[in-house]
């Protein structure tokens, strides 16, 4: 695999097309960048270049390999800000397990917002039966669950989310209807 690095000079030299400039760009002195170009034309077997004294000509080759490099170098640095971007939870997949009465409550509004705020992070949504979520959550099937409270453990961060006013219906006949 190619290293990095010459590849990197290669495409400073072409951009600027003269070692002095390419150089000063790079922080480094000619001598070793015009070794790193020899070396890396000789390992491709093929010239890059045409050194001229007042500039640098881009070889047929050359123009290709420069084209092929800004990719390579592009595709890196992405790979790089991918990376960054998972470790810190910026993209990549949460997967979320909820119960049927979330499905109408909190989820369309919570879905929407986490979608919103982390567009690079794909979202799997999963209706589970009540009683599987906990369990689901500390084995690692899902992320997190959107669920009733009562299935606490001491390995479970929990947080009310939502709360719903509930009611009874009574008939006006039925004993406790007459109850304060």
């Amino acid at each position: 695999m190619l290293d990095v690095k010459p590849l990197r000079y290669f495409v400073t030299l072409a951009e600027t097309r003269h070692f002095g400039r390419a150089a000063a760009r790079l922080n480094l002195s000619q001598p070793p960048l015009s070794r790193q170009l020899a070396a890396l034309e000789a390992s491709l077997g093929v010239t890059l270049i045409e050194r001229n004294p007042r500039s640098v000509v881009l070889t047929a080759a050359g123009e290709r390999f420069y084209q092929d490099a800004k990719a390579i170098l592009a595709s890196i640095e992405q790979a790089e800000k991918n990376a960054r971007a998972a470790a810190i939870g910026d993209s990549g997949q949460l997967t979320i397990g909820f119960t049927m009465c979330a499905a109408y409550s909190v989820l369309p509004s919570y879905a929407r917002a986490y979608g919103d705020a982390w567009p690079d992070v794909t979202l799997n949504l999963r209706e589970v039966v009540s009683n599987d979520l906990a369990s689901q959550v500390l084995s690692g099937q899902i992320d997190a669950a959107i669920m009733f409270p009562g299935a606490q453990s001491k390995d479970l961060d929990t947080r009310a989310i939502f709360t719903e006013p509930l009611c009874v219906a009574l008939s006006r006949e039925h004993p406790l209807a007459r109850v304060n």
